[in-house]
């Protein structure tokens, strides 16, 4: 079974002693296991899976740190850190990531563009609304008017009728 360094806070995965062992030895010698634990799961809790490794266990990369690669068996187990690449992996993923983040910039000014249009349109009929509700008191008015000009049409014509008789 593996020796486990535990989270100071909640996490997805686990990670074995030897993992903060190799951080240590391979990416951040000034570190001590306890620190390098605390840094692998602050690193660890934004993640993206890149590949399998030859054993078939599941290969992760942070997206903050590329370069650092996790190797994860079942359970999430962080069994190990991966030493330096030579620049395939990392050169890969940098790219993956930084066409990722352009993406959400595409769809974040995107996104704004159309909740601005939609703002826009919602004014829009907001102002017809208003205005539809002044064309109904103004169709109340004149209807009173000619109601009343009506009357007084019948009025006259009585009064012209009682003349002629």
């Amino acid at each position: 079974m593996y020796k486990i360094i535990y989270p100071g806070k909640p996490s997805d995965f686990i990670l074995t002693a030897h993992a903060a062992e190799q951080y240590v030895s391979r990416w951040n010698p000034e570190l001590s296991i306890e620190e390098a634990g605390i840094e692998i799961y602050n690193l660890l809790q934004s993640v993206k899976k890149i590949d399998k490794s030859p054993k078939g266990d599941t290969v992760f990369a942070s997206t903050e740190r590329p370069e650092i690669r996790f190797v994860i068996k079942d359970k999430n187990v962080c069994v190990t850190i991966l030493p330096p690449d030579q620049g395939h992996y990392s050169k890969m993923l940098m790219e993956q990531i930084a066409i990722d983040d352009e993406r959400q910039e595409y769809i974040h000014s995107q996104s704004l563009t159309l909740n601005n249009l939609i703002k826009e349109v919602q004014d829009e009929i907001s102002i017809l609304v208003e205005d539809l509700s002044k064309l109904d008191k103004k169709k109340e008015t004149l209807l009173r008017k000619k109601r009343s000009l009506v009357l007084r049409k019948e009025e006259l014509t009585v009064s012209l009728n009682k003349l002629k008789l």
